[in-house]
């Protein structure tokens, strides 16, 4: 693996996990990483396709395996910040959710969700958050999602669906997905350069009241890379 822009310290993701979000090799998984030079990675095996001048990739020190677990790590009843940042969540079960955020909140609050630099393999979804008892109330809470990549959910990968929220997805990855980034009941979510393939429906679904809005590239899809239900969405197009 390869970054011929990198000025690595030899050897400083030694026992790192590298995962492969776009381009050839989103199969692999999260593989560690047993040495490097400056510019390229080495594992002592792919358990997949071989990686290529086209694969696009990330790197962390922390790799949380849950398992067959349903839930991998819910919120609830918040009132404050949140950041995650730098986990790559690890599933061998595609009906379990790395990341649920239950929007539990006074409407007078305005909690901040952030996730960062996030790696997400398998599961149902990578990311959903729902309203107050996933009946979708009204909140105005603030969610960032950046630098992330998901790849491989049976169903969708960043689920965003609550009435009122206002949310930032950019430079992220969506690959090997039903649904990539999934945006619905009243939600409004901007994307900034996100991008991945292989999405069998939609690199974007955007429905039920929700806008939707982008700049620069979206992930692709094997349907169409965005689709909106004309009978009850705001709108999806260029900001």
């Amino acid at each position: 693996m390869e970054d011929s822009n990198a000025s690595w310290v030899i050897n400083e993701w030694q026992g790192c996990w590298v995962f492969i979000v776009a381009g050839t090799g989103t199969d692999n998984g999260m593989v560690e990483i047993t040495s490097n030079d400056a510019t390229k990675l080495y594992v002592d095996s792919w358990p997949g396709t071989q990686p290529d001048s086209t694969s696009r990739f990330m790197i962390s020190g922390v790799k949380y395996d849950y398992g067959s677990i349903y839930t991998g790590w819910k919120f609830k009843y918040w009132q404050s910040k949140i950041a995650i940042k730098g986990i790559f969540f690890n599933s061998s079960n595609n009906n379990s959710y790395p990341i649920v955020a239950h929007l539990v909140i006074p409407e007078s609050t305005s909690p901040d969700f952030q996730v960062l630099h996030c790696g997400f393999w398998k599961g149902n979804r990578a990311f959903t958050t729902v309203g107050v008892n996933d009946n979708f109330s009204p909140s105005s809470v603030a969610l960032r999602v950046e630098y992330c990549g998901a790849v491989g959910q049976s169903l969708r990968s960043y689920e965003i669906r609550m009435n009122g929220v206002i949310a930032h997805i950019g430079y992220s990855a969506v690959s090997d997905s039903v649904y990539g980034i999934y945006v619905t009941e009243g939600s409004h979510v901007k994307m900034k350069d996100c991008f991945g393939s292989n999405n069998t429906l939609y690199g974007v679904e955007v429905n039920n009241r929700s806008a939707g809005q982008y700049q620069g590239t979206i992930p692709s899809g094997n349907s169409a890379n965005s689709h909106a239900d004309n009978s009850s969405w705001f709108g999806f197009g260029y900001y």
